[in-house]
């Protein structure tokens, strides 16, 4: 290369001068490139704010909540008014009897006579819909009562009956369970807990709550009877359990009534009956959280039972409705409608319907009572001897199993549509 040639990297730039044409199209870009980058600034500060917006909103609901939360948990520590005993923390288990411990067989109320015949339970739905069971049948009528068709011929000794509607039945023996999905034009032998049941609750067809004998065990089936396990939380020595909905109910149990709200995960006392070691306590329930009780003591005195009646329609409010032999008074006036107390049918958490039978007139009678003591005279129902079971659907419409008078001493099904003034026979049973 000469002296004084240069490279053309080191030539001097000459910088043109741009058209009027050329200038308006880069002023164009340039405006373009400027509005599209505050456009995505403005974006990304919406975004921003979007996001701050709902942190804040989360923080406030959380702050709500732990403000609900501690003024529950503050109204709770407060404790029962006047001293009275807190309910069970929640998760705390109360024992259950062991399976080899002993209680009072609580299938029937403890009446004279024989406990098993032709018929023994009966349960209705609405008013058309009559399921009944004894010794080696299971009946069922679809007009009321007026005709009736057998769905089981054997050699069973069917005692109690549960009908979540008139598809799915649930019929107890004593040693067996039998259920239909179909309104008995099917039958399935279904499980049963080592311990035979006494007695079987069901609040849905698939979930339900049964009592063993012997142990007296609250157990429970997800499964519409097929298998059945203990309820680890609940009371010992339960006798009779029911429920409302299916998280709502009620067991008898060691002379008191306990309640669950949350399906039988926790317990809490609601009543001490004040009744004596191995006396029972027996729970119906009507929606939506009506219970009535009645207690029968252990043994009887002078031809008559010891026994109590309570009745509660909501809030766990009890009312006694009678006390009789040994049990202290607290309803003035109060009187049982028999020498030893019977069957009962709630049919609303206001109107429960009590039997009761005095063994040396060969009387049964029944009351009414509409959420307080029973104080008015009792009606005669046309029974030669104890009254077994009974199902009323309304004040004025029920039923009751009883040996009634041409049935040669066998069990017949009464009806009654005007609250116990007279009866008709719907049903005589043979042995």
């Amino acid at each position: 290369m000469k002296d004084g040639a240069r490279n053309r990297d080191d030539a001097p730039i000459v910088r043109r001068r741009l058209t009027p044409a050329e200038q308006q199209a880069l002023d164009a870009v340039t405006d373009f490139v400027r509005h599209r980058a505050f456009a995505e600034a403005r974006q990304s500060w919406r975004l921003a704010v979007e996001v701050l917006g709902a942190c804040a909103a989360a923080a406030a609901i959380i702050v709500l909540i732990v403000m609900v939360f501690a003024r529950h948990s503050s109204s709770l520590s407060a404790g029962a008014p006047n001293g009275a005993n807190k309910p069970p923390v929640a998760g705390t288990p109360i024992p259950s009897q062991g399976a080899n411990a002993s209680c009072p067989d609580a299938r029937l109320p403890s009446l004279p006579g024989p406990n098993e015949g032709p018929l023994m339970g009966v349960q209705v739905i609405g008013t058309q819909h009559v399921w009944m069971v004894g010794s080696g049948r299971i009946l069922s009528s679809h007009d009321g009562g007026k005709t009736w068709r057998r769905e089981y011929s054997g050699s069973a000794r069917f005692y109690s009956v549960d009908a979540l509607d008139d598809g799915h039945v649930w019929a107890l023996a004593d040693d067996s369970l039998l259920g239909t999905a179909d309104g008995g034009n099917s039958w399935t032998a279904l499980g049963e807990p080592p311990s035979p049941l006494m007695s079987v609750h069901f609040v849905s067809s698939s979930d339900g709550f049964g009592v063993t004998s012997g142990s007296c065990t609250l157990v429970h089936t997800d499964d519409g009877g097929h298998s059945w396990h203990p309820s680890s939380h609940a009371p010992a020595g339960v006798t009779s359990v029911c429920f409302t909905e299916p998280d709502d109910g009620w067991v008898g149990a060691g002379g008191r009534v306990w309640r669950t709200r949350d399906a039988g995960t926790t317990w809490q006392p609601v009543l001490d009956t004040g009744n004596k070691p191995g006396g029972t306590v027996f729970v119906q329930c009507a929606y939506p959280n009506g219970v009535a009780v009645l207690a029968q003591g252990p043994g009887a005195a002078g031809g008559s039972g010891a026994s109590a009646a309570w009745t509660s329609p909501g809030a766990d409010r009890f009312t006694q409705v009678w006390t009789a032999g040994w049990w202290t008074p607290q309803a003035v006036g109060a009187i049982a409608p028999g020498s030893y107390a019977g069957p009962l049918s709630i049919v609303n958490p206001q109107v429960t319907a009590w039997f009761g039978n005095t063994p040396g007139a060969n009387d049964v009678s029944l009351v009414e009572t509409a959420g307080g003591p029973q104080v008015t005279p009792s009606l005669s129902v046309p029974c030669r001897s104890t009254a077994i079971a009974a199902a009323f659907v309304t004040p004025a419409h029920g039923w009751v199993i009883c040996s009634a008078a041409g049935t040669s001493g066998n069990p017949a099904l009464l009806v009654t549509t005007n609250a116990g003034h007279s009866w008709s026979m719907q049903y005589a049973a043979t042995p």
